[in-house]
This record gives structure tokens, C-alpha cells and sequence, in this order.
């Protein structure tokens, strides 16, 4: 009888505890899904991640990409019964000019029910001068609608120059571990280093015993030899390539006019494709 009494307990616990669990809910979220939008209710206007540096970039190729962002404003509060009309207006203080970028409105809408709404916003970088910071700053001008903080947006613009590079000779160490000079994207020989001097290619290897190669390849001992080359004044990009590894037997190191190394690979560990070497005039 004892151990029924005790089963008869612990349900009657739970069956409360279920109860009590069942009829206790949040009321304001229950509101929040029930309740008509209060055509009165307060809410404040501001910017989302008001203030930004942002620069411009390249791509592999040397062209600009410009900078390029979304421009939001949110809405404080409870989202209201009506369309929410937000203006933008450039303030005096920026120092961008009108020809360096480009907006796709200064008028937004935060439709009624939600709370915001973006337009776009893109540097016309070639239009910028290089290493030059400009600020685009934008007001939000809500009367008692305005946010204590967030109206103001303020962008930090630069435009980056190029990596001019820096003239003189440049030396490659070039090593097989085989001791049968390069096989870069052939069996029995292949391409060598390209240098892309503004459009101007000077191409840089170790010769192989096997075939003859379309370019001035460097004699060695099969295990060792270095090139040079000259990067002239006024240059305005050089783009390093290398072609490949066949064998997995290829080790390089490439130094600048100073003797300073300016990028190594050991051996086998060459992929094909552009080399992140870059030596630029500050």
C-alpha cells in the first residue's frame, strides 16, 4: 500500500507541475502577435554601422574595384501601422565630390510592420585621387523622431594606389632537387617564371637536358642556376606567374634590388598560378 501511496504522489506532483507549466505564458509576446500596430506608438530613427573606414581594392588582373556598401536605417521602437518616410541629406562637412561616387536614393521607406529599410552606396574610385582620404557623411533629419545617437553616418573613403614596383635588378635562385633542370607544366620541360611588366613579358627558368624551350632558360649544373632581370623606371604593375611543379622537384627564392627575399618556395610546394610578390614604391 505504501508504494501506491508514493506513486499516486509523484503523479499528482506532475500533473501540477504540467498545469501550472501550460497556463503560464509571456503576455507581452502574446500581445505582440495579437494586437493591432499602434498608429501612435514612439519610435526613433537611426543608421545601422553609422560609421565605417573603408578602402579600395584590385583584383588579380590590376583593375579597381571600388568600394561598395548598403546604407540602412532601422527604426527604435515598435514597428508602426504606417509607411515610414526617412531623408537623407548630405552634410557641408564631407569632403567627397559629387563625381566619386554614386547613391541609389537619399529617400527611403520602412514599410508599415517593419523596421528598415537599405539603398546602395559605390565609390566611382577612378575619379578619386590615390592615397587620399575623402568622408562621405550623411544626416538623418527626423525632428523628435531622431535617435539620441546613430543619425549621423560617416564614411572614411581612400582610394589605394597601385603597387608601382620598385626598379632595378631582380635575382631568382632556382633549384631541382632531381638534378634534370625544370619540368614545370610539361613532362620534359615547360614554361618558366613570367613577369608581367605592364603588359611586356620576361620569362625566367632552368633549362632541361630533354627539350628545347620557347624562352631564354638559364644553363646550370641540372640542381642549380640563377637569372636576373631588370625592371625599368616608370612601371606601373609587374604580375609574377609560375607554371607549375610536374615532379614535385622545384624550389625558388626571388630577391629584390636590395638583396632583400622577396618570396621563396621549397621544394615541391609550388602551385601554378599568380605569385604574391609585391615590392612597391612607398
Amino acid at each position: 500500500m505504501k508504494k501506491n501511496i508514493n506513486k499516486i504522489g509523484v503523479l499528482s506532483f506532475f500533473s501540477c507541475l504540467l498545469l501550472f507549466i501550460s497556463c503560464d505564458w509571456d503576455e507581452s509576446n502574446y500581445d505582440s502577435l495579437t494586437k493591432e500596430l499602434d498608429p501612435n506608438a514612439t519610435y526613433y530613427i537611426q543608421f545601422k554601422d553609422a560609421s565605417q573606414t573603408l578602402e579600395s581594392g584590385f583584383d588579380p588582373s590590376g583593375e579597381i574595384i571600388d568600394i561598395e556598401s548598403t546604407i540602412t536605417v532601422v527604426l527604435l521602437g515598435t514597428p508602426q501601422a504606417q509607411d515610414i518616410s526617412v531623408d537623407l541629406s548630405l552634410d557641408p562637412a564631407s569632403t567627397i565630390e559629387a563625381s566619386m561616387y554614386e547613391i541609389g536614393t537619399t529617400s527611403l521607406t520602412i514599410p508599415a510592420g517593419e523596421t528598415s529599410a537599405s539603398t546602395t552606396f559605390k565609390t566611382v574610385t577612378e575619379n578619386m585621387v590615390e592615397k587620399e582620404l575623402v568622408t562621405f557623411i550623411l544626416n538623418i533629419d527626423m525632428g523628435e523622431n531622431n535617435a539620441t545617437a546613430g543619425t549621423t553616418l560617416n564614411y572614411e573613403l581612400t582610394r589605394l594606389a597601385p603597387c608601382r614596383p620598385v626598379p632595378g635588378t631582380y635575382t631568382i635562385e632556382m633549384a631541382d632537387s632531381y638534378g634534370d633542370g625544370w619540368q614545370t607544366d610539361d613532362g620534359n620541360g615547360g614554361n618558366g617564371i613570367t613577369i608581367d611588366l605592364d603588359g611586356t613579358i620576361i620569362e625566367v627558368g632552368m633549362c632541361n637536358p630533354y627539350v628545347a624551350v620557347d624562352y631564354d632558360c638559364v644553363e646550370g649544373d641540372g640542381f642549380s642556376a640563377v637569372a636576373t632581370f631588370d625592371i625599368p623606371e616608370g612601371i606601373q604593375s609587374a604580375k609574377w606567374f609560375f607554371p607549375g611543379d610536374e615532379y614535385g622537384e622545384i624550389s625558388f627564392k626571388v630577391y629584390g634590388p636590395e638583396g632583400e627575399l622577396l618570396y621563396s618556395v621549397s621544394t615541391g610546394e609550388g602551385v601554378a598560378g599568380q605569385l604574391p610578390i609585391e615590392n612597391c614604391i612607398l
